[in-house]
């Protein structure tokens, strides 16, 4: 045992071991063998468990037992000899030992977490260290910096100016344009909705990595009784959808130019001399007056379906009592087959115009709301409400005027008492557009002069009220520290060879390993949508006040100047200020407990931020490029053209080629 003993304490000694020449020794001193030795015995006497409590004198064993159990389960009590001031406590886990520190200092019972070697008596200068370490002061650090491992400086994240979403047209816009507001006195198709598009592209972002992405549009909003009224078959030649028909025999053609390949065969049973001669009827002309007609919004208790979703709230729907329903069909089908013969448009449309515009496989009328600076224009298709954004060149003009104004039968509505949280509006949006054809009934009615119908749905098929489950689906239940726990995120990986548009999150570590932080533009949107779920997320939660200490590696939700982000505890020592390492934006930050919840698991999505070193740099550092330099030519929040590579130094990993980058070291050759 002595001779044990002599070659720990050799072990231990910074003087014998420790790198006197080679590589070892250019390290720090505090990364010399024993140094690392001491620091890892020192951390095996630490039990982050165990507190100790003051102020015990009037409690014996028992009561200080029950004192602590409503904060966990204790495993031991050990009262000193000498002294019954104060005492030590162990629970089960670290999280119970922190929530009944807080908890017990509430009720005047000073108490910290306590080392091993503070189950010896203390002094009174000793005791003094352990209420120091209790306050908030700047030293609150001091007495445990000797345990952590991971140490700073860290410096905070910076936020990225929040994406200017540009609406597909304002109020002001249409009210502007004297055709549109002959066309639609109502404003009904002018959805200045900019939350739409944030809550559009979370949603398609979330499905991007699908293989299967292609949608079918098969006369979008019909039912199954409805579609059999407006049947789809296959050209006879070319096997396409079409509904086109020969007028004389029936049979189905896509274009022209597949009847007249199949003439051949077609003339066999569709000859013109055997029909009989048409008369010419006179035709009346009749007046159509050049504005759209809208029908009366379907009364209280009406069977209605959704004809297209705008946002998580708002909507268009229509009647399917019989008669309107009969009409609706006969607007759409007679458009469509108007729409196969139509002539294409050949100079720039107007805002205000009324065409033609594919919708699956079929032409529908579109209203022209705005006009892009390229060939693109935004349209909303009159029959369904939802916006397009197309190019002129494939729109179709209507020469029919009984056609171009037939009576409009969608209608737009919003669902009553909606939450305001900025939840799962996704789900609500994914869960509206699966509703589409099937019956519902419209409960209630709520019409105010100037605004937007509001309305209660019941779903036919089950009897629930289509508001009260989009806010179930919207609202994100508070997480409690006893809930199941996150244990990692998961993490987006990009491909070699592939170029990207970035955006620059992080450059804080470009001169300690060469690497940034940063995301795709692409994916800038989903960022931001998920952050603000989660203030709003954290807006509720505070009021309840569930804080926590999470455990090593646990996902969880930190506030740095008030504001909260995503991210995994790095390190926990027992000081109440965890390390926790911000996922989004790869960056580390002490946190207290105080700022610190639990995740659900709903917001726990993908990480799509990416930490790579930067090729090129080490050559650039090399040739005397300062840092900081290098570092203001990578500004936070730059977007830049970028392609993926393996790292020339580590093969498992990737680096970023950055163009900029690119040319200096061609220049510095």
């Amino acid at each position: 045992e002595d001779e044990f003993s002599e070659m720990e304490k050799q072990f231990l000694d910074p003087n014998i071991n420790c790198y006197d020449d080679g590589p070892g020794a250019k390290l720090d001193s505090l990364q010399q063998p024993a140094v690392i030795a001491a620091t890892n015995k020192e951390d095996r006497n630490i039990n982050p468990c165990r507190i100790k409590i003051d102020g015990v004198t009037r409690l014996n064993r028992n009561g200080i037992e029950r004192l602590c159990q409503q904060y966990g389960k204790v495993v031991a009590i050990k009262l000193p000899k000498s002294s019954k001031y104060y005492c030590f406590v162990e629970f089960e886990t670290q999280i119970q030992a922190s929530h009944a520190i807080e908890e017990l200092n509430k009720l005047k019972f000073p108490s910290c977490f306590a080392n091993k070697e503070s189950l010896n008596m203390l002094r009174n200068d000793e005791k003094r260290v352990f209420e120091k370490s209790l306050s908030n002061s700047d030293n609150e650090w001091d007495y445990f910096e000797a345990q952590r491992k991971i140490k700073g400086p860290f410096t905070k994240p910076i936020r990225i100016e929040k994406l200017k979403l540009v609406p597909h047209i304002t109020i002001s816009e249409y009210k502007l344009n004297s055709k549109l507001n002959k066309l639609d006195k109502d404003y009904v198709f002018c959805n200045p909705d900019m939350e739409s598009i944030a809550i559009e592209a979370f949603t398609l972002n979330k499905h991007s990595d699908s293989k299967h992405n292609e949608v079918e549009f098969e006369y979008l909003s019909l039912g199954e009784d409805d579609s059999e009224r407006f049947k789809i078959d296959l050209c006879r030649v070319c096997k396409r959808k079409t509904t086109t028909i020969c007028t004389r025999c029936k049979g189905y053609y896509c274009s022209m130019k597949c009847q007249n390949d199949d003439w051949p065969i077609h003339q066999k049973y569709c000859a013109t001399n055997n029909l009989p001669p048409i008369e010419n009827e006179e035709i009346e002309i009749k007046d159509i007056e050049e504005n759209l007609t809208f029908a009366e919004l379907p009364a209280k208790n009406t069977h209605v379906k959704i004809v297209s979703v705008i946002n998580f709230k708002k909507m268009f729907i229509r009647s399917i009592e019989t008669n309107e329903n009969t009409e609706y069909v006969r607007i759409i089908s007679n458009v469509a087959k108007y729409g196969v013969t139509a002539n294409a448009l050949k100079t720039q449309p107007e805002i205000g115009d009324i065409l033609l515009a594919k919708k699956g496989d079929i032409y529908q009328r579109v209203l022209v709301i705005k006009l892009q600076n390229d060939n693109t224009v935004t349209a909303v298709y009159i029959d369904y409400g939802n916006v397009v954004q197309i190019n002129w060149t494939h729109l179709r003009k209507i020469d029919d005027y009984e056609i171009k104004y037939e009576t409009v039968y969608v209608h737009r509505v919003e669902l009553n008492e909606i939450t305001n949280e900025y939840g799962h509006r996704e789900k609500s949006y994914e869960y509206l557009n699966n509703l589409s054809g099937i019956e519902l009934k419209l409960k209630n009615i709520e019409l105010k002069n100037g605004t937007i119908p509001k309305v209660e749905l019941i779903n036919n098929f089950n009897g629930k009220f289509l508001n009260f489950v989009v806010n179930e689906l919207i609202e994100i239940p508070i997480t409690k520290p006893e809930d199941e726990y996150v244990k990692e995120f998961y993490e987006k990986t990009m491909q070699e060879h592939e170029k990207v548009e970035i955006i620059v999150l992080d450059t804080s570590t470009l001169g300690t390993g060469g690497h940034i932080t940063f995301i795709k533009a692409t994916d800038l949107l989903y960022l931001q949508t998920l952050e603000s779920k989660i203030q709003s997320y954290c807006e509720k939660a505070n009021k309840l006040y569930f804080k926590y200490a999470p455990r090593h590696g646990e996902a969880c939700l930190a506030r740095i100047d008030n504001f909260w982000y995503r991210g995994r505890c790095a390190e926990s020592v027992g000081d109440l200020h965890p390390t926790i390492h911000l996922v989004d934006y790869r960056k580390l930050w002490k946190v207290s407990m105080n700022d610190i919840r639990k995740i659900p698991p709903s917001l726990a999505t993908e990480v799509r931020s990416y930490f790579y070193t930067v090729d090129g740099f080490q050559k650039l550092k090399a040739n005397g490029h300062s840092i900081e330099a290098l570092q203001n030519m990578l500004p936070v929040g730059i977007k830049i053209q970028a392609q993926i590579k393996v790292d020339d130094n580590i093969k498992s990993e990737f680096a970023v080629k950055i163009p900029i980058f690119e040319e200096l070291i061609k220049n510095s050759i």
